[in-house]
């Protein structure tokens, strides 16, 4: 709903989407190996997760005994990470406000700042497997 809801907004961003279904599939329906050739539309799709995530946090116990930047975190403690809070942080998404698929390049997800929570955490991988929708799929950046 909230993809419709900006490419409504960003009728160039539609138009370029429409313009690769057009090339990519032509008359063919969309099925599991098709779909994985419109990489801008999956660049929108994941720009609009950015900024409506499906979950505004996730809840995770700690297996063990961790330190994330100068935070230690002892085995058994619940630990918060504000999805919402940090998909919106400046730090991370410059102009966070702005509707940008162009952040999901694969070029710029190669020089993405990651927040230290993130940086090699399996909670990431975790997270993006839930997100392996209509044969898209979602990297690391995703969260972050």
């Amino acid at each position: 709903m909230f993809t419709f809801y900006h490419l409504a907004i960003h009728t160039d961003v539609c138009d370029r989407v429409m313009q690769e279904v057009d090339d990519n599939l032509g008359k063919e329906n969309p099925d599991y190996d098709n779909i994985k050739t419109l990489t801008y539309m999956e660049m929108v799709i994941e720009e609009t997760m950015r900024i409506f995530p499906a979950a505004s946090r996730i809840d995770r116990i700690a297996s063990r005994d961790v330190t994330i930047g100068n935070v230690e975190i002892p085995k058994g403690m619940i630990v918060n990470i504000p999805v919402g809070a940090i998909q919106m942080d400046p730090e991370y998404w410059p102009d966070p406000d702005k509707f940008d698929p162009e952040r999901f390049t694969p070029e710029a997800k190669k020089t993405k700042k990651k927040p230290p929570i993130l940086q090699g955490s399996t909670l990431a991988a975790s997270y993006n497997m839930q997100w392996g929708k209509a044969g898209l799929s979602v990297p690391d950046t995703a969260l972050v």
